[in-house]
């Protein structure tokens, strides 16, 4: 290509990200307050205020800290939640920058930016991502994972090697399971790429060992305990087909599953033995492994999708290639398609799926507050959205030393409570949270009646709205005071 058609496609891809960076805007000045996003504002709130408590029981009870320590650094913009969103979202662009870097390295300058463009312009990528959770870190950590392998499998050189290996523990280090991932995904792709030698597999050793070394503790002290004791608690079963039935939706509809299945004719029918051990491994490990998993959610193969994305910027480029012999047009073209692939970037906007996740999980800051009221500081706080009223009113957990408890699983066990109280109870419920026990979800006049004869006096009702122009009680707060 010429240097302008270059400048132009660079140009393109500029505009990408800056829209992108805009839309993500949106997301910041949100209520929106999910569990799990609580759980990591909660952590990066203590480490960004106390440093030292990144290396707490409490920070490390499910993962390490460390996406809580990348969320502290938006504290310096921001100390609140919108902290946390700012880095959300910049974690959310430099992702779309980095699939067209790693496009750019395998297949081209126009197949890395159409790659980035397809996905600043998916929809579902651009609500899920934005949410303060950990999917879209791990994105980010896969594909620059994707990056260090891709040379290491070019050169074999041991400062590619060891680089594979730190970026391989920073996946373990956000998530455990990443190791479940990233292992057969390395061999995989030393075995596809035909490095099958006594040399290949001692470049293996080194990334593969450095990754072991530091999954094996977790292997030991969490993940077989875990499995001993009857595996994870399931919220969103499924079978195990899932994935594949909805893998069009992910791609982006039918416009997405045609050029997926484009780029993945041209990767197989230009013998790219590299791109083929880096891409096909990535995709078939992670959709098997989860498939196996019974618990479910699209979101949790997020990090596939920059491996999708990058098939289908291959393709398109191919298809150039292909259809176009002579390099002008081929140029033209390349630039027409990059302003094409633009335009659903520039409409994406926020959008009806956009209200509704800015909409659900409300009203917990003003709940939180309630509480703070009604707390004389030696009253039990039994809470339905546990996660939520800890971020939300500053009082720590049972398990940690705190006054903060889960409600009872029965109302017998609720009524024990009751019975034996020597001081005050608080009691939130609420619309949102779908693991309350059956008692108290999903609220209903009835159950709201039955905590009021148990003596439970409404403290606080909270409003918002859950549809456009229609506000409704999504919290209620209780005190129990004994005679």
């Amino acid at each position: 290509m010429k240097k302008i058609q270059v400048y132009i496609l660079y140009a393109f891809l500029v505009a990408g990200l800056g829209v992108a960076l805009l839309t993500r805007c949106g997301f910041l000045d949100t209520e929106r307050l999910w569990p799990d996003e609580a759980l990591y504002a909660s952590y990066a709130a203590q480490i960004f205020k106390a440093p030292a408590f990144l290396f707490s029981a409490e920070a490390n009870t499910h993962h390490s800290a460390l996406f809580s320590l990348i969320l502290a650094l938006g504290h310096f913009w921001h100390d609140s939640i919108l902290g946390d969103r700012i880095m959300a979202a910049a974690l959310n662009v430099t992702t779309i920058f980095a699939v067209f870097l790693l496009g750019r390295m395998m297949f081209g300058v126009f197949a890395g930016v159409a790659a980035a463009l397809i996905m600043a312009g998916n929809a579902y990528y651009l609500l899920q991502s934005n949410l303060v959770l950990i999917d879209g870190a791990l994105t980010l950590g896969h594909l620059l994972f994707a990056m260090a392998l891709w040379r290491h499998m070019a050169t074999g050189r041991r400062r590619e090697g060891v680089m594979v290996g730190i970026l391989g523990i920073f996946l373990v280090l956000l998530k455990w399971y990443a190791a479940v991932f990233i292992i057969p995904w390395l061999v995989l792709a030393y075995f596809w790429s035909g490095r099958v030698t006594r040399r290949g597999i001692g470049e293996m050793v080194v990334p593969l060992g450095m990754i072991a070394l530091v999954f094996f503790p977790y292997l030991v002290f969490k993940v077989i305990p875990v499995m001993r004791s009857g595996g994870p608690v399931t919220f969103f079963p499924a079978p195990f087909w899932y994935y594949l039935e909805h893998f069009p939706y992910f791609l982006g509809g039918l416009p997405g599953t045609v050029l997926w299945a484009a780029g993945l004719f041209y990767l197989f029918k230009g013998g790219n033995a590299r791109a083929q051990a880096l891409i096909i491994p990535w995709i078939l490990v992670e959709l098997v492994v989860l498939s196996f998993v019974s618990e479910k959610d699209l979101r949790y193969i997020l990090p596939v999708y920059p491996c999708a994305v990058l098939v289908m910027g291959m393709g398109i480029s191919r298809a150039v290639d292909v259809f176009l012999k002579h390099d002008k047009l081929q140029g033209v073209a390349r630039c027409g398609l990059a302003f094409v692939l633009l335009v659903p970037v520039l409409n994406l906007g926020q959008g009806a799926g956009a209200w509704t996740l800015n909409h659900s999980y409300t009203g917990f800051a003003e709940a939180g507050q309630a509480i703070k009221v009604q707390d004389d500081g030696r009253a039990m706080v039994l809470a339905g959205s546990i996660r939520a009223m800890h971020y939300c009113s500053g009082i720590r957990e049972k398990e940690f030393g705190g006054r903060l408890e889960p409600l009872p699983r029965t109302i017998q066990a609720l009524k024990d409570v009751v019975s034996g109280a020597r001081s005050k109870v608080i009691l939130e419920v609420d619309v949102w949270e779908y693991i309350q026990p059956a008692w108290a979800y999903p609220v209903t006049s009835e159950k709201l009646k039955m905590l009021a004869a148990m003596g439970f006096v409404e403290a606080k009702v909270v409003f918002r709205p859950i549809r456009p122009g229609a506000s409704v009680p999504v919290a209620w707060i209780f005190t129990y005071s004994p005679p």
